[in-house]
């Protein structure tokens, strides 16, 4: 019987019958998402009748952005924890392998060489869609309750709008990296579910988004969990990259493959319906450019980060969490013995050398050399590792985005890490503002949105001025792009800015296989690359339970 509902029901219903506190979600002093004591004896048939169950069970929902294991499943390769964020990042003009990275599955994205065999391809899927049943039996459960005291019923109510939230939120992962995928939004749902058109699925993405944006209020109850803004922000994204889609026919080139068209999008309809939502988070979300950006990429800055973050996968820091991500899989500077990075993933010579180095402090924080073991800086009050300047002829080439603190000053090992990662930022909404205004035909307010995102990086003593013309393009969609990268890198969004505007082939086949540094890997990723490598292979063991499940074109 398929994992889907066979497991999943167990999962959703006994898993979420235990406090996740222990294993993801309280990340400092700051972030309070659940205090919560194990409630592990609770029986299904005992389970959805107190405030404190529903608590537990929307735990459980956010629990699988970043888990490590659902039920006794290792997904460990299919999150946020580490292998998804591979998925997103690597393989294109902005990260590829290095020049020895060694052999494991989410090596295979370095090189476009995943197959329907692939352990992360198969772990996202089979975590993420536990997410999506988790987050119907809260959605069905809540119906039958009615709790006596006006906060307690309102706070229900809210944790239906996270629901709501997070099953967008898979459903939009599930969407973009596989495109049609069966359709469940009941917890009884059918074990043999074909997969639907992608527009099955935004039917259910866009009303989920819209329900949160609805209902949500202005921050959450519970500290780390998803607000309004969280929810505007996200369907605001749903706009703009549907509009994309449509736009530049993604995949429509590909035979056998009308499960993953988007010629029902109205392009401009979804950019109309976008920019509102964008200009409702900038005027009245509270969100703001956090003034330092190295601020959003540290262990100890979790107050800077909520500053600017709409929305972070968090972990655990106390006893007994065991969700961290790994820290030696980060995009972080180099020397796993202080806690660095592996440098499995290398940044481009086309990411560095996009960056004007002596204008934009972004260029120092995300291209660095190894960690120096004598050199430390405070910042916020955590102590931190100075790494090395970049040396773009040399190989020791790193993006240097996140930052542990320096080991023998915190109380996790050097293989885990308690950042919080940044999934959705107010610089991001800042840029998807630019995109929608450029579709509207107003492209000085495009400009001036990448200006107010180039401020906060701008050296001291320089002029925004000067950064703009450094960095001027005239297609206003090229600049925003690379834009785009030089803010965002490293944090999962390369790959699908790539796809939605059908760019994606061009990037790589525009990596410079002789300009130095991780470049060199690049010449497996040419020699792999296909264009139906834009969608992800539906894994090949939930085919072999489920017979009414297609395969992507190509695999």
């Amino acid at each position: 019987m398929n994992y889907i509902y066979k497991n999943l029901k167990k999962i959703a219903i006994g898993a979420l019958a235990v406090a996740f506190s222990t294993n993801l979600f309280i990340s400092c002093e700051d972030i309070a998402f659940l205090n919560q004591a194990p409630y592990s004896s609770s029986s299904p048939e005992n389970f959805y009748k107190t405030t404190l169950d529903f608590e537990n069970a929307i735990v459980g929902c956010y629990d699988v952005v970043g888990t490590h294991a659902v039920g006794s499943v290792d997904v460990t390769y299919g999150t946020y924890k580490n292998g998804l964020v591979f998925m997103l990042t690597g393989g294109n003009d902005e990260s590829v392998l290095s020049n020895n990275p060694g052999t494991n599955d989410y090596t295979a994205f370095g090189q476009a060489a995943y197959t329907a065999v692939n352990s992360a391809v198969g772990q996202h899927w089979t975590a993420y869609f536990a997410g999506v049943m988790r987050c119907n039996y809260v959605i069905d459960k809540a119906k039958d309750i009615t709790f006596d005291g006006e906060g307690a019923q309102a706070r229900l109510e809210e944790i239906v709008a996270e629901a709501h939230f997070l099953r967008g939120f898979f459903y939009l992962h599930l969407a973009q990296l596989f495109g049609g995928v069966p359709v469940y939004t009941a917890p009884e749902s059918d074990a043999y579910a074909a997969r639907q058109p992608i527009e099955d699925v935004y039917k259910v993405i866009i009303p989920d988004f819209e329900y949160a944006y609805s209902k949500l209020p202005h921050r959450a109850t519970v500290m780390g969990a998803a607000n309004k803004w969280t929810a505007a922000g996200y369907l605001a994204v749903v706009y703009n990259y549907l509009a994309a889609c449509k736009r530049n026919n993604v995949g429509g080139a590909l035979p056998n493959s009308d499960l993953n068209k988007f010629d029902w999008v109205d392009a401009n309809a979804m950019t109309a319906a976008a920019q509102p939502l964008l200009e409702d988070v900038i005027l009245n979300s509270g969100y703001i450019l956090t003034p330092k950006y190295d601020c959003l990429f540290r262990e100890a800055t979790k107050a800077k980060q909520q500053e600017e973050c709409l929305f972070t996968y968090e972990v655990a820091t106390v006893t007994g969490g065991d969700s961290y991500p790994a820290s030696t899989l980060l995009f972080a500077p180099g020397s796993s013995a202080l806690g660095g990075s592996f440098g499995i993933y290398r940044g481009t010579m086309e990411l560095y050398k996009s960056y004007n180095q002596s204008l934009d402090v972004r260029y120092k924080h995300n291209v660095t050399g190894n960690y120096q073991a004598n050199v430390t800086e405070t910042v916020e009050g955590g102590v931190y590792l100075v790494p090395a300047a970049a040396v773009l002829t040399s190989t020791t080439l790193f993006i240097g985005k996140y930052r542990i603190q320096k080991l023998d000053t915190r109380a996790l090992s050097a293989s885990n890490s308690g950042i919080s990662m940044p999934l959705l930022r107010y610089a991001d909404i800042l840029l998807q503002y630019a995109e929608t205004m450029y579709f509207l035909g107003d492209e000085t307010t495009a400009r001036a949105m990448l200006t107010q995102v180039r401020s906060r990086a701008l050296a001291a003593g320089q002029a925004v001025e000067d950064l703009d013309i450094a960095y001027h393009k005239t297609n206003f969609l090229d600049e925003l792009l690379d834009e785009r990268r030089r803010e965002l890198c490293a944090e999962s969004k390369r790959r699908i800015d790539l796809i939605r505007f059908g760019r994606l082939t061009s990037a790589i086949e525009g990596v410079d296989v002789t300009a130095g540094g991780a470049n060199d890997s690049a010449k497996a990723l040419k020699e792999n690359w296909a264009e139906y490598k834009i969608w992800f292979p539906i894994p090949q063991s939930q085919r072999d339970m489920n017979k009414n499940l297609t395969q992507n074109n190509g695999y």
